[in-house]
């Protein structure tokens, strides 16, 4: 499990994970360190599989979540 969560009012991003969506999470990190450019983590809504619809607590997730280096 590997959500984001935008809260409006506190102006903040929350990420909520297992040790598996944790574990993707790094591993992701990990390909954008090696190479210049973009990644991204989707889920359902979006056409992918990596992110969970909603947080652990029921709050609607981000859809997708871009990373990005290199000035991409």
């Amino acid at each position: 499990m590997l959500s984001f969560y935008y809260d409006p009012e506190q102006k903040n991003i929350t990420i909520d994970c297992d040790n598996t969506g944790l574990n993707l999470l790094i591993c992701k990190l990990e390909e954008l360190k090696n190479q210049q450019g973009h990644i991204h983590l989707k889920g359902p809504s979006a056409g992918g599989n990596m992110l969970s619809e909603t947080t652990p607590w029921g709050k609607r997730g981000i859809g997708e979540v871009i990373l990005s280096t290199g000035g991409d």
